[in-house]
């Protein structure tokens, strides 16, 4: 488990595709802090209002730079897995004696890291990016506290969500078929379409109205956005974070385990 550990993770670290990923992230994060000096300034007719004077600071927009990883994380971790199968690297590992299990959470932990690190380096630049313009603001024990909470539910909803980008990935083993379902899982119209198709089945047929959205990870998505989280609200988080985590790794490793590797 650790050799197969140590050999993803070096295949990670040596893809020039991870660092463009990485710098496309961070640009992004600095043209959303960018954007949102230009947007408040254009509100109050002050083209180039200094947001200091309302308050802003760096610390208020550091969790904004977990907006900008979730394209290029999904499209990086779905090429990373299945280019594994289309060049023939899973078969020559299992052939060398390799655990299917081992394999498969090896990829899994190394897929988890990504938003780990993208977070970290996104969220670094739009704090960098804050500091430039209006300072970096007093971190005081109740906003450090806002941010690792509202970092901690994003990169949990992350880790969910990936674990279903690997499932598919072992799932299609295609490149252009992982990325193309795992795209689809992460943008929201197919999700919501779905979804909506359920509640009118169950309100009309069975009389059930239920907000099935809620059940949803993909919803969670933006839960970076906020400071405060009510008890019910993490714990819904938590759940509904592990279900998808769980099942998700357990249909993997399952369909992984018993299908050939050609």
């Amino acid at each position: 488990m650790l050799k197969l550990l140590a050999s993803d993770f070096y295949k990670l670290f040596s893809r020039k595709s991870f660092y463009i990923c990485a710098l496309i992230g961070m640009f992004i994060a600095v043209i959303n802090v960018l954007t949102l000096s230009y947007q408040m300034g254009s509100q109050y007719g002050i083209p180039d209002l200094d947001l200091k004077m309302l308050g802003y600071n760096a610390m208020l927009v550091i969790t904004s730079g977990a907006a900008a990883i979730g394209l290029v994380t999904t499209i990086f971790s779905s090429i990373f897995v299945s280019t594994e199968f289309s060049t023939g690297m899973v078969r020559t590992v299992l052939l060398r004696g390799a655990n299917r299990f081992a394999f498969y959470f090896s990829k899994l932990i190394v897929i988890i890291s990504v938003p780990i690190i993208f977070t970290i380096l996104s969220c670094g630049a739009s704090f960098a990016a804050g500091c430039y313009l209006w300072g970096m603001g007093e971190p005081t024990q109740t906003i450090l506290i806002g941010i690792a909470k509202s970092l901690g539910m994003f990169l949990m909803v992350q880790a969910a969500l990936h674990s279903i980008y690997v499932m598919i990935a072992f799932l299609t083993r295609s490149t252009g078929t992982t990325v193309s379902v795992n795209l689809a899982v992460f943008f929201p119209l197919i999700p919501t379409m779905l979804i909506w198709l359920v509640e009118f089945v169950l309100s009309k047929w069975f009389d059930l109205h239920k907000n099935i959205g809620e059940y949803w990870i993909g919803n969670y998505s933006s839960v970076f956005e906020q400071t405060f989280f009510s008890k019910d609200y993490v714990i819904k988080i938590l759940a509904v974070s592990t279900s998808y985590f769980v099942v998700s790794t357990l249909i993997g490793c399952f369909t992984f385990w018993k299908r050939d590797i050609k």
